[in-house]
This record gives structure tokens, C-alpha cells and sequence, in this order.
């Protein structure tokens, strides 16, 4: 009965003793976070000043749709290209042949 009490006080104590050296270490990891924590909301609010406006958006997606109605596209038939604002596929093919003479 009497070593369980020592065992007891001698665990008492090491807990006791090692607990300011836990606190210390974790007051340096939160003042290292609260330093993250204010350097990446500095980075957010300079975002947000920087940010688009919705119109502005809008007015980016509607030129993107219009260009996309515009451009030429690979078509439903191998090797084929789609006609711009149309579902009509075209695809060229054969053999093409030059015979030239040039004199000077």
C-alpha cells in the first residue's frame, strides 16, 4: 500500500514537472499558427480587392459562348470539321496534284 502511494506521488510529480514544458511548446505552435493565421488573411483581403465583379463575368462568359458558336470544331465523322453554327460535318479528302514549270 505504501509503494502504490510513492508510485502514485513520483507519477503526481513528473506530470506536474513536465507539464510547463508541454505548455511552453504549445504556446510557441500557436503563436507560430496565430502568425500563419494573420499572414494568410493579409493574402485573402488583398484577393478580395483585387477580385472581378459579376458584371464583368457575365460579360467574360457571354464573349467565351459567342466564341464558341464561331469557331470551327472536330466534327461527328473521323477526320471531319464541324461547319461554325451549324451540325453539319464536312469531311475533305482525295489527292491533290501540281505539276509546275517555271522558266526565267
Amino acid at each position: 500500500m505504501k509503494v502504490r502511494k510513492i508510485v502514485i506521488a513520483l507519477l503526481a510529480a513528473g506530470i506536474g514537472a513536465g507539464a510547463p514544458l508541454v505548455h511552453a511548446a504549445d504556446a510557441d505552435r500557436i503563436a507560430q499558427l496565430e502568425k500563419q493565421l494573420k499572414l494568410m488573411q493579409a493574402q485573402l483581403d488583398e484577393m478580395k480587392k483585387n477580385s472581378v465583379s459579376a458584371s464583368e463575368v457575365s460579360e467574360l462568359r457571354d464573349q467565351m459562348s459567342a466564341q464558341t458558336k464561331e469557331n470551327v470544331v472536330v466534327g461527328d465523322i473521323p477526320n471531319s470539321f464541324r461547319v461554325p453554327g451549324s451540325d453539319v460535318s464536312i469531311r475533305v479528302y482525295g489527292v491533290a496534284e501540281l505539276n509546275m514549270i517555271h522558266e526565267t
